[in-house]
């Protein structure tokens, strides 16, 4: 019945999917309210600091999960990883600060931090991640 009322596997594991990432956002708006961060390094040091959380971590495994099945090529995982990326990018431009010159440019660079640093705190090596963050300029406190 759900494949009739999805029409693929592949669309609903890409709706199932999209749903959590909308989730996930709402979650972190939630968390950090409407106020925008003053700097780019305010809003990464709020952003990892509720992705670090107890009450976020179902949400990080099930991410990593999507990334290792994207990673695998299996079906579907590919075009989901995609748009909950691309959703949190939209979420992350959002989240710049009023007078950033670059909201676009500067969503992506943070992605590319958070991720790194939560992949890298994942396997064990938070201190790297920390030292990444130094060497960016941006290290949270």
């Amino acid at each position: 019945m759900l494949l009739y009322h999805f029409g693929s596997k592949e669309t609903l594991i890409a709706e199932l999917l999209g749903f959590v990432a909308r989730t996930y956002s709402q979650a972190l708006d939630a968390a950090l309210g409407s106020e925008r961060a003053a700097t780019r390094g305010q809003a990464l040091a709020r952003i990892l600091t509720h992705a670090r959380s107890p009450q976020m971590q179902p949400f990080m495994a099930l991410w990593w999960e999507i990334v290792a099945g994207a990673a695998r090529g299996l079906t579907g995982f590919a075009p989901a990883a995609h748009a909950i990326t691309a959703e949190l990018l939209g979420w992350l431009e959002g989240q710049m600060p009023a007078d950033d010159p670059d909201p676009k440019g500067g969503a992506r660079y943070l992605l590319t931090l958070i991720e790194g640093t939560l992949m890298l705190a994942a396997v064990g090596h938070e201190d790297t991640a920390r030292d990444g963050l130094l060497a960016s300029g941006l290290a949270p406190a």
